[in-house]
């Protein structure tokens, strides 16, 4: 199939943006020792994360180039940081997310949710870790503190912004890269952070799994690639015969393809048009 290369970074972000609606099925059953999760809670905290990613997504996609986001991240770390707000500021973060409930009840379920995801025997690899770092002078209120750790098992760390903002910040990335098997360096860039600083809050996720049915390396060869509607290049391009879940409709074709277990998958969101990216950006959220 021949497809603009543009088209990859809306598959990546639409990936991203259900990455919570991936969980629902089987999100009702227990993992032994913890309590069952209501399904009602995931699918409305899925469906909160995906409109918020496509609303991301609408400012993000004007930026030339490529793009991977993950809106269920964001929305983590803002959820973290709604438990501690009050006021204006809360009602601003609870409507941008579009999130339903109280803070305490959202943050149960996503932390919840979270420990459901890392569950060791699922056939796939996921982790999710959450770290608040504070500067070493700055008093955190203990309630925010204790709420934040319950739901989403987040320590804190007290670094020295003030004096030492740099050293601080590579900290914070080392942080990162450990969590995510090296692959996520240098995430916050220089002056990222500043003597002003006061509170940090970091959400790493590393996801490793294997295709339901893998593709076999014997079957890659040379096709056609779209660079645009007049510019063609022959790339290595994998091939399967499956039967896999898809769906065509208004210019786009939706394909999934699940990972070992079936519980998750990638979906792809490709339009008809090899030049028709922008056309399916303007109708998505």
């Amino acid at each position: 199939m021949r497809k603009n290369f543009l088209s990859s970074r809306w598959a990546f972000v639409a990936l991203a943006s259900l990455l919570f609606s991936g969980t629902l099925r089987g999100a009702e059953a227990p993992v032994k020792g913890q309590p069952a999760l209501s399904k009602d809670a995931v699918s409305k905290l899925a469906q909160s994360s995906n409109a918020f990613g496509f609303d991301l997504y609408q400012r993000l996609r004007q930026k030339p180039g490529n793009l991977i986001v993950s809106p269920a991240s964001v929305t983590t770390v803002l959820t973290m940081a709604w438990g501690g707000a009050q006021g204006d500021t809360a009602a601003q973060i609870q409507k941008v997310l579009h999130l339903e409930g109280t803070a305490n009840d959202v943050m149960a379920t996503s932390g919840e949710l979270a420990r459901l995801l890392q569950d060791p025997s699922r056939p796939i690899v996921f982790r999710i870790a959450n770290q608040l770092f504070a500067q070493k002078s700055y008093k955190l209120v203990p309630a925010f503190v204790d709420k934040t750790k319950a739901a989403f098992g987040t320590p804190v760390e007290l670094l020295d912004f003030k004096t030492a903002s740099e050293p601080a910040r590579v900290h914070i990335n080392q942080w990162i890269e450990s969590k995510t098997e090296h692959r996520i360096k240098d995430l916050i860039p220089p002056h990222g952070i500043g003597p002003d600083s006061r509170l940090v809050l970091v959400n790493a996720v590393y996801f490793l799994g294997d295709w339901e049915r893998p593709f076999l390396p014997e079957l890659t060869r040379p096709a056609p690639f779209s660079l645009n509607a007049s510019q063609e290049k022959d790339v290595p391009t994998m091939h399967q015969r499956n039967q896999l879940r898809l769906a065509q409709q208004d210019g786009v074709l939706a394909l999934e393809i699940p990972y070992k277990g079936r519980e998750m998958s990638m979906m792809l969101l490709i339009p008809d048009a090899i030049e028709g990216l922008a056309a399916v950006e303007g109708t998505a959220g």
